[in-house]
């Protein structure tokens, strides 16, 4: 059974939670402004999900991949790098981590990719590796287990403590 425009709006009023349109469904259902009011919330959830997603992801400021210098890194494989913007490593589970000198574009490429996670609706947490170690290097305890389960979390992985 084809789905009609009411449906449409009817299921996107529930996806944004609209409960009281819903209830009040057969005063509003035919109005011209509904369809337009819907689309409006729903773009402006999604531009503030970003923002949220983005101050929260600690990415600060960044050049755009576009100006990496490929020459530069002469052992950077760019098939992989640019296999790495498509996100499939968040799906199967995987990390990616960064390796090389100073100043051949870890910082960036790693900003970048985070970046485009938050894009894509990822919730995203940049942080370096110094200051990951910094945090957690003053830490011991129970203080020490609990920003290591939090860093975990962040990262998505599982964080075990080992007495042995």
């Amino acid at each position: 059974m084809a789905k009609t425009p009411d449906d449409e709006l009817r299921k996107l009023a529930l996806e944004l939670r609209l409960y009281g349109l819903l209830a009040n469904w057969s005063e509003v259902a035919n109005e011209a402004w509904l369809p337009v009011l819907l689309e409006m919330e729903r773009t402006e959830r999604a531009r503030r999900s970003h923002e949220y997603r983005l101050r929260n992801a600690k990415i600060g400021a960044f050049k755009d991949r576009s100006q990496f210098d490929w020459k530069h890194p002469t052992r950077a494989d760019r098939l992989q790098i640019d296999e790495l913007f498509t996100l499939d490593f968040i799906d199967e589970g995987t990390n990616v981590v960064f390796v090389g000198p100073n100043g051949i574009g870890k910082t960036m490429l790693a900003r970048n990719l985070a970046y485009e996670a938050v894009s894509r609706g990822v919730s995203t947490r940049y942080t370096s590796a110094s200051d990951m170690l910094a945090a957690l290097g003053g830490l011991t305890g129970s203080m020490l287990t609990c920003s290591g389960a939090r860093y975990a979390r962040e990262f998505g992985a599982r964080y075990e403590r080992d007495f042995a």
